[in-house]
């Protein structure tokens, strides 16, 4: 249903070095379907520091449209999410995003799905 997410940057040796630690959780949702496109909405809510607040500063709502062409196999995404992040000069400001991207598997294999020996 979600993902916790801790991790920990720095960056030392430069003319501003740093350190940030990030603690987030993604909320996915149950897909809906719309014919024959998927949508799946997540939200990720997190907590980083050195923004300038302490608490929680980045919300990140997300819908992905995601539709598979079964005759060339290949998968279509389109990913909008309004990213509103929180710091200690402006409070809060939101950044629409938008992805498109289009992939295909090149090579596929499923293990532990052998056949049976043919039985004569």
């Amino acid at each position: 249903f979600g993902s916790l997410i801790v991790s920990r940057t720095t960056r030392n040796g430069t003319t501003d070095d740093r350190a940030q630690t990030a603690v987030a959780y993604v909320a996915r949702f149950p897909v809906l379907s719309l014919r024959a496109i998927l949508l799946r909405p997540t939200l990720t809510v997190a907590a980083v520091s050195g923004r300038g607040r302490d608490g929680v500063n980045v919300i990140n709502p997300a819908i992905e449209a995601y539709w598979h062409d079964p005759k060339t196999e290949v998968n279509v995404h389109l990913i909008w999410s309004p990213q509103t992040t929180r710091d200690g000069v402006q409070n809060w400001r939101t950044k629409h995003q938008l992805a498109f991207f289009v992939d295909s598997a090149i090579f596929a294999r499923l293990f532990g799905m052998l056949a049976a020996p043919a039985k004569d």
